[in-house]
């Protein structure tokens, strides 16, 4: 009879040690999803960090160049918009090309795909809206959607 008891328990323990494994993978790979998902949060966080960072920096620019912006240099910066940084000495008349190469410049290299546009306020003197765009980065490093951060200042 004794020998019967053992017959009907062979193969349970395996089984159970199967569904073990089973439950413990599902709770990894959730694990996992959860470490991805909070990793790229934190990526795209830092990017929308960078764009206001950024935004203001152009509008502490527009500030330290009055008479570039009652010139009119700043009313219609679009993301098409480029210029060569001038180099040497730059005339008090040029400096809007260098502050708007280099803020460019900058938000190229600190945002993925990133530009900037600055557009004034149509009749409103010294009223612009600052705006920096890129790309949020998705999983596994995917281009996904455009985002954008939008700065409207008084000069």
């Amino acid at each position: 009879m004794r020998s019967r008891e053992i017959n009907s328990q062979a193969g349970v323990t395996m089984i159970e040690i199967l569904v073990t494994l089973v439950l413990v993978t599902v709770g990894v790979l959730g694990a996992m999803s959860l470490q991805l998902n909070s990793l790229k949060s934190g990526n795209n966080s830092q990017a929308r960090y960078q764009a206001n960072i950024m935004a203001y920096e152009m509008a502490e620019r527009l500030r330290a160049n009055p008479h570039g912006v009652d010139a009119g240099h700043y009313d219609a910066i679009t993301m098409a918009t480029n210029y060569t940084a001038p180099t040497g000495d730059v005339a008090a008349g040029d400096l809007y090309k260098l502050d708007v190469a280099e803020w460019k410049s900058n938000l190229a290299q600190q945002l993925p795909s990133g530009n900037g546009s600055i557009t004034a306020a149509v009749g409103v003197s010294n009223k612009f809206t600052i705006t920096v765009q890129w790309i949020e980065r998705e999983t596994f490093g995917d281009l996904s959607s455009s985002e954008n951060v939008t700065l409207t200042v008084r000069i």
